[in-house]
This record gives structure tokens, C-alpha cells and sequence, in this order.
């Protein structure tokens, strides 16, 4: 029988994931106890990537890396592409604009973001046995650098999930500002066919 070692650190990570709901949907306005978790949205990415994996991949590994994909967010919290302080001072029309535009990190953005959820990782990382943590950092650098097939397609459905379940949110919640979800998915999912989006 196999031990149950596993380090507080890393259940409340678990915990963590399952309770954070994802920043983009908050500032939409999609109620609290609606919006997708982190967690959620990770297991989406996985799901998808099992379901539509080509057979050109090794779809095992391309599960793995989806379901750590956003791990760092259980240290390093869900940053958005934009200023959420400065949103928070825009009348409602402009806010209802601003955030249907596609926003897009600055280079000095993506490296702190990067940073910071490199140091989360570390964090995790040191709560695991010596096997684990090398694996956790092979999938981590191998997402961060996109430098296989596999972390290619996993960023693709990342992008694909949080597409589909922004649609969900805009059937249920029609005045809710949606179109910059659209609009990223067709600049950066050009391989794959959306539909019309509704």
C-alpha cells in the first residue's frame, strides 16, 4: 500500500486553487459565487486536452502539464493583463469598454508575472520529495519556454477554455463584457474554428 505523505503546503495549495475565482471574471461582474475557480479552469484546460489532443503529441504529458499549468496562482494569486486598481475609478460605459478590449502585458509585466510564479513554484516545489519537485520544475520550465509540442497545444487550450467559458458567462449574463475573450481567441486560436462565437 502506498503512503499518504503529502505536505500541509501542498493541500492548501489545492484548497487555494479550488477558492480563488478567476480575477477576469470578477471585474465582469459575473456574481462570486458563479465565477470559475482557478482550479475549474485547470481542469477544463486538461479536459480539453485530452478530448482534442492530436495523435502527434503525447497526450499524457500534455495532461500533466495542464493540470499545473496555473499551479503558481496558488501562491502568486490570478494577475490579469490589466490594471485592476485603475479599472476600479472608470465610470460603468467606460469600464464596459475598457474591459472588452484585448489587453495585452507589457514585457516588463510578463516578467514580473513570470517572477512571481516562478517563486511560487519554488515555494511548492520545496514541499515535495526530491522526484516530484524535479518533475514539477521539468513541467514548469517546459510551459514557461513553450518549447515542445505539448506546452504549445496545453497554451492553446488555456486559451480555448477560457474562450468557450466566457461564452457560457455571456448567454447567462448578457450585459456582461465579453468580446475581448473573442477577440484574443481569433488572433491567437487562428488554427482552430470558434463558430460565430454566440
Amino acid at each position: 500500500m502506498s503512503s499518504l505523505d503529502l505536505s500541509p503546503e501542498i493541500v492548501d495549495a489545492i484548497g487555494r486553487l479550488k477558492e480563488l475565482h478567476r480575477s477576469g471574471w470578477l471585474d465582469r461582474g459575473i456574481p462570486v459565487e458563479d465565477a470559475e475557480s482557478v482550479a475549474d479552469h485547470s481542469f477544463g484546460v486538461a479536459f480539453l486536452v485530452w478530448v482534442l489532443a492530436p495523435e502527434s503529441i503525447d497526450r499524457s504529458r500534455a495532461v500533466e502539464l495542464a493540470l499545473v499549468h496555473d499551479l503558481a496562482e496558488a501562491v502568486a494569486g490570478d494577475a490579469t493583463p490589466y490594471d485592476r486598481e485603475k479599472l476600479q475609478s472608470l465610470d460603468p460605459d467606460t469600464r464596459r469598454n475598457w474591459l472588452n478590449q484585448r489587453h495585452i502585458r507589457t514585457d516588463e509585466q510578463t516578467a514580473a508575472k513570470r517572477r512571481a510564479e516562478t517563486t511560487a513554484i519554488e515555494t511548492l516545489a520545496a514541499a515535495l520529495s526530491e522526484p516530484q519537485r524535479d518533475r514539477l520544475r521539468s513541467c514548469w520550465n517546459e510551459l514557461q519556454a513553450r518549447s515542445t509540442a505539448e506546452a504549445q497545444f496545453v497554451k492553446e487550450m488555456d486559451l480555448l477554455e477560457t474562450w468557450v467559458q466566457s461564452r457560457r458567462y455571456a448567454s447567462r449574463y448578457p450585459d456582461a463584457p465579453m468580446e475581448s475573450f473573442e477577440l484574443e481567441a481569433r488572433d491567437r486560436l487562428g488554427s482552430w474554428e470558434l463558430g460565430s462565437g454566440s
